[in-house]
């Protein structure tokens, strides 16, 4: 799969950035490092997200019929 590479950019609450930022303090992490980890243990896998959108697919081509 390619890599993606781009920066997000969002904004969040100034008591989520206050939450992560301490978060990441207590475990000795690297911000980027922590939201890398929250983001990989709540996200779909890449295989979960190819199998979403080939359902949704099909679900669209039964629709046309």
């Amino acid at each position: 799969m390619r890599q993606l590479n781009t920066r997000l950019a969002t904004r969040i609450s100034a008591e989520t950035d206050r939450r992560l930022r301490l978060t990441a303090l207590v475990r000795g992490m690297r911000l980027g490092h922590l939201l890398d980890q929250i983001l990989s243990q709540h996200l779909p896998t890449a295989s979960q997200l190819t199998a979403q959108i080939s359902a949704e697919g099909k679900e669209a081509t039964t629709d046309e019929r």
